[in-house]
């Protein structure tokens, strides 16, 4: 696609020229070379036709590289200059005629449709006035043959009549060249405005992601010091608690003992959340490495860590095999172990708790696979089902159900930044199910 480069083909007003834009200048370079080369063939083709039919071999051939010549130097100057553009169109209408008079005989008539195909080869410009100035030479190389040879013009009778006739013919093909010119004109001009338009959309665009990138990173950072800072305290917080819990075991009153219980538990509770969210934050700049992944795989290595830090689920979980999908593994791990551990979480109290980690079509394109985790936990209700992937967002109390409330969140930016989608459906009391969508196997 030809199209103009911003801030250039741009005169002082702030308006397109196209002259100037550089692949008009580009296009119109090529042709010219074309024509050039185009020229320098003709010349034999002149000569050979002057030896067969006997005229004088030395002037065509003479004139036929005069005008390729004058034309090659007119290009080697300014290939794509409007004086160039011109001289290599009245060069190009010059060899026809030195065709034309070459070619006496029942054929001389049909050597005129070579002019109407230069006229043709000359839209290339995108220049009207070369047109103009061929279909002139035209119209005058007619008008001056009939009255000095008009043998040479038309082979049997010819006569002003027949002149006119052919100018008004040249006329015609010159009115619909010129106006195909002006659209070809106008499709360039509306492409460099949408060149533009894109460019600095895309450059708007690139400063946005630059500062959100800058943004993200300084949060990154805020969010380690401040994290780094808490901590130091948290632990202090902690430990004198427990000390003091433990060297006054005996004689410090119920409620003091219980309140001092519960500064501990709080402060690392409180610790927890803060790794909760590092975690958080760490996601947005991570680097995916995608691969292709059997998400059954993932989600036994998942489960194979959650029963290593944890005690063994009481839940019946089964797994089934699932489309491949293409996905970071270590991202994709997180997935399914916040996943599992959520479902866990939620079926502690339930007898006859069930896990099922599979996969179904989706309904409108049953060709993506929509992988999920279902338990038949204690579920939630939908009307808050927006709240579900909040950052610490919680639909139970903490007492019922511990936890940071970040476990959801971080499934949802991972699934996002694989461009899928997550969405949970629920009935309280009967459980919930979590669907997620990926890429395709690669």
């Amino acid at each position: 696609m030809l199209l103009a480069v911003e801030g250039q083909g741009v005169d002082r007003g702030g308006k397109l020229r196209l002259e100037a834009m550089p692949d008009v200048v580009r296009l119109r370079t090529r042709v010219s070379y074309f024509f050039v080369g185009l020229l320098w063939a003709h010349v034999p083709l002149v000569a050979a036709m002057a030896v067969h039919n006997g005229t004088n071999v030395a002037i065509q051939f003479s004139l036929a590289m005069a005008f390729a010549a004058i034309a090659s130097l007119a290009v080697f100057v300014d290939a794509s200059g409007p004086t160039t553009r011109l001289l290599v169109s009245l060069a190009l209408t010059a060899m026809p005629v030195l065709i034309v008079y070459n070619g006496v005989g029942p054929w001389q008539i049909d050597y005129h449709m070579y002019f109407f195909a230069i006229f043709a080869m000359l839209v290339a410009y995108c220049d009207w006035r070369p047109i103009v100035a061929a279909a002139t030479v035209t119209a005058v190389h007619h008008y001056v043959f009939d009255i000095l040879d008009p043998v040479r013009v038309f082979p049997t009778e010819g006569g002003i009549a027949r002149v006119l006739l052919h100018a008004g013919i040249v006329a015609v093909e010159c009115g619909v060249l010129i106006w195909i010119t002006f659209q070809l004109r106008r499709l360039f001009h509306d492409f460099a405005i949408a060149r533009q338009v894109a460019e600095r959309a895309e450059a708007r665009a690139t400063e946005h992601v630059k500062e959100l990138e800058a943004t993200n990173s300084e949060l990154e950072s805020f969010a380690y010091t401040v994290a780094h800072d808490l901590r130091a305290p948290l632990r202090a917080i902690d430990g004198f608690s427990t000390a003091l819990n433990e060297d006054l075991a005996g004689t410090l009153p119920a409620d003091a003992a219980h309140s001092l219980d519960r500064i501990s538990a709080n402060a690392r509770q409180l610790g927890r959340l803060i790794d909760a969210l590092l975690n958080f934050s760490r996601l947005g700049t991570q680097k995916l490495v995608r691969e292709k992944l059997a998400p059954k795989a993932v989600a036994e290595q998942a489960l194979r860590r959650i029963r290593t830090s944890n005690a063994e689920p009481r839940a019946d979980i089964t797994m089934s095999d699932m489309p491949p999908c293409s996905a970071d593994p270590d991202l994709l791990c997180v997935v399914y172990q916040n996943l599992l551990d959520n479902a866990m979480k939620f079926t502690r109290d339930r007898e006859n708790a069930k896990i099922e980690v599979g996969w179904e079509p989706a309904a409108d394109a049953p060709t993506i696979p929509v992988y999920y985790v279902r338990d038949n936990g204690a579920g939630f209700d939908m009307r808050y089902k927006d709240k579900l992937f909040g950052v610490f967002s919680r639909l139970h109390r903490a007492d019922q159900f511990p936890g940071t409330g970040a476990g959801l969140a971080t499934v949802k930016r991972i699934v996002t930044k694989h461009g899928g989608k997550i969405w949970g459906e629920a009935t309280p009391g009967e459980g919930a199910t979590f669907f997620f969508t990926l890429e395709p196997g690669l």
